[in-house]
């Protein structure tokens, strides 16, 4: 396959497909068990919990979410789990379906954030929660987390060098081509902006685990001998020797990140920290102030 054809004879627009938005399942399912041990939670209290998404929203998204993979499957050339090489020739009418089964789908997730704007999301849930509701109360998400978890992100590649794919072009009507080459520069900025964000993640990331580790290595009693300092002390050598490299787009935010992490914690040693609580009180301190002062990024 070349880049814009299959098998160097089928011209083809490649297409990566991303659907994301389920019910938090995975935490209910978690508190569900709990609750059972604890409290020998009710049927309707189970079924709350399992379902913190009320299913009459939730389907109608996960229906048409389905709907959309399927109609890829029917008719692209699967090229990777989330990749298909959709034909130029069939573009028109493929785009022209797949645009209303995606307003479609953002209908429906509009209609589950409006119930959580107004607050009838909660009192649905709670009220199904019955004696498990005072538990599955944090679990409710609110209306940016459902806007912001619910997408359907597609995104389309096009080697517009390619001969064959010149010659299939031509076959379209201006307007159509003027559109996709408008989708191809949008899928790049989106591209690029992942990578930023790839970036930006493995660096706060890093942090957090130093803060985390810091956390619970250096609060334990002063007399704790037994303590192991060296892959807290690993972490920081990682994020101010090897990170910075990965800032290619010089972040002012995560320089900043990384010369304060050298700053307060460059110097320490294993042997001091496990010898002197006073030292181990002021590297808790500057934690919570980094974690604070960095509080949007986490």
């Amino acid at each position: 396959m070349s880049n814009g054809s299959v098998n160097g004879s089928m011209p083809v627009a490649i297409y990566t497909l991303s659907i994301s938005g389920k019910s938090d399942n995975v935490q209910a399912k978690e508190l569900q068990a709990e609750m059972t041990a604890e409290k020998g939670a009710g049927q309707d209290g189970i079924v709350a919990l399992v379902n913190v998404l009320p299913k009459v929203y939730t389907k109608p998204i996960t229906s048409v979410g389905g709907q959309i993979r399927n109609y890829f499957n029917k008719n692209g050339i699967q090229l990777g789990k989330t990749v298909y090489g959709i034909p130029i020739s069939i573009l028109p009418k493929f785009k022209s379906e797949l645009d209303k089964m995606i307003q479609e789908y953002k209908l429906h997730v509009s209609k589950l954030v409006a119930i959580a704007e107004t607050g009838e999301l909660r009192d649905i849930v709670i009220k199904q929660a019955g004696d498990c509701a005072d538990e599955i109360a944090n679990k409710i998400p609110d209306a940016d987390k459902i806007r912001n978890g619910f997408d359907v992100d597609v995104r389309v590649h096009v080697n517009f060098d390619d001969a064959n794919v010149g010659k299939a072009l031509q076959i379209l009507s201006d307007d159509v081509r003027d559109q996709l080459r408008k989708e191809v520069e949008e899928s790049a900025k989106k591209d690029d902006a992942d990578k930023v964000n790839a970036v930006t993640a493995k660096v706060v990331d890093a942090v957090k685990d130093l803060i985390q580790d810091i956390q619970k290595r250096c609060t334990r009693n002063s007399d704790e001998k037994t303590v192991q300092y060296k892959t807290m002390i690993d972490r920081v050598k990682y994020i101010v020797d090897v990170l910075p490299a990965y800032n290619v787009l010089a972040n002012p935010e995560l320089d900043k990140m990384i010369e304060v992490v050298k700053e307060k914690f460059g110097k320490l040693d294993k042997d001091t920290l496990k010898e002197n609580a006073t030292v181990r009180d002021t590297v808790v301190k500057d934690a919570k102030e980094i974690a604070t002062a960095f509080a949007k990024m986490f």
